[in-house]
């Protein structure tokens, strides 16, 4: 038994030894580049990250930045809105297919959007298409939405409905004023 006991030790004996002997041996680390297979993703990566850089640049050139309503009326509008209105108010959403003959509105539609006023807008979206003598496959969002989201939707919608200007660049973004966006009469204490 004893016999046993010490095969046993140096055998565990041996195996740490070992471990040791693997673990403390340290080749130094080869600072070669890396191989082209992997270099040329690595420069592609780079070239794609400085073009978007540029575009992100000439974008925030272009359009400044969103007021704090029209920034959170458009997350509002791209997660509820745009499956059926479009990402750009056009009408043209994904679900719109579905909805024939009924066609969704056009939120970029300046001469019809002005014929709106925000409380209108609000029945609408608040209490949906059918309550509001519009389409019955509009929601109602009342129960979904507080009534300042409601108003933050209304804040986008008026700045998809402002008119473009020249090609390329659109007048919706340049003027943060809410009185210049909804017209005279605007309050956002409403």
């Amino acid at each position: 038994m004893r016999h046993w006991r010490w095969s046993h030790l140096l055998f565990l004996l041996c195996v740490a030894l070992s471990f040791l002997l693997a673990c403390s041996r340290k080749e130094p680390v080869k600072s070669e580049s890396p191989p082209a297979a992997v270099q040329q993703p690595i420069e592609r990566q780079a070239q794609v990250s400085e073009s978007m850089e540029g575009a992100a640049d000439q974008a925030a050139v272009a359009r400044p930045q969103l007021t704090y309503e029209q920034s959170n009326g458009q997350i509002l509008y791209l997660r509820y809105c745009a499956v059926c209105h479009g990402k750009t108010g056009e009408g043209d959403g994904f679900n719109a297919y579905n909805l024939q003959p009924v066609v969704p509105r056009n939120f970029t539609d300046t001469a019809g959007m002005s014929q709106l006023t925000d409380d209108q807008l609000f029945q609408v979206i608040s209490k949906g298409g059918g309550e509001t003598g519009h389409s019955v496959l509009m929601p109602a969002w009342g129960n979904t939405l507080t009534e300042r989201e409601i108003r933050y939707l209304i804040s986008y919608l008026r700045l998809l409905a402002t008119p473009k200007s020249a090609p390329g660049m659109s007048a919706r973004f340049g003027s943060h004023c809410p009185s210049a966006i909804f017209g005279s009469g605007w309050s956002s204490r409403r």
